[in-house]
């Protein structure tokens, strides 16, 4: 059942929280906080110390989406580098991007000198996407000046998606 979803570490974006969460902190990570359907640890990847958005679904309970967020930057030229790199990492396990995008919106423009000004305004974006059988991997620059590392299992982003609505059409 574990090669129908994505893993992080070996591990299975799949099962109970709690059996996900002792998961990662046997791989070293460490619970910081709870919020609704999701944790945040804190722990190391990708040679960095960061924290880990663990989601999970409304009504079951099962793991479905982990975003892990680097430290923020403060410097454009070093967090396009990381991203670069870091893309690059990715691409030696995962191949080639099935999508990816750079952009800036007007005013801005790279070079300008105002380009952390234009991701925290969200007028920039840099992502790579790949679209793999069991979900979605994606590496991007969040508008928080940060990598951003997410992995979203198809079955239970399908499932979560599936257990929200239902929950909408009981309370309509």
């Amino acid at each position: 059942m574990d090669s129908l979803h994505l893993k992080f570490k070996e591990i299975p974006i799949d099962g109970d929280i709690d059996d996900f969460i002792n998961k990662m902190e046997q791989n070293g990570f460490s619970k910081k906080s709870q919020f609704d359907c999701g944790h945040i640890m804190t722990g190391r990847f990708a040679n960095r110390n960061c924290e880990a958005y663990v989601f999970y679904t409304l009504k079951t309970k099962r793991v479905c989406r982990l975003c892990i967020y680097a430290p923020e930057q403060n410097s454009w030229f070093s967090l396009k580098s990381d991203y670069e790199d870091l893309k690059k990492q990715f691409q030696i396990k995962y191949g080639k991007p099935s999508s990816e995008y750079s952009f800036f919106v007007e005013p801005y423009f790279e070079g300008d000198g105002y380009e952390l000004q234009a991701l925290s305004s969200e007028k920039c974006f840099y992502s790579s996407y790949w679209d793999k059988p069991e979900g979605i991997i994606s590496v991007s620059i969040s508008q928080f000046s940060q990598l951003c590392f997410s992995y979203d299992d198809h079955l239970n982003v399908e499932l979560d998606n599936k257990e929200k609505q239902a929950n909408i059409l009981d309370e309509i």
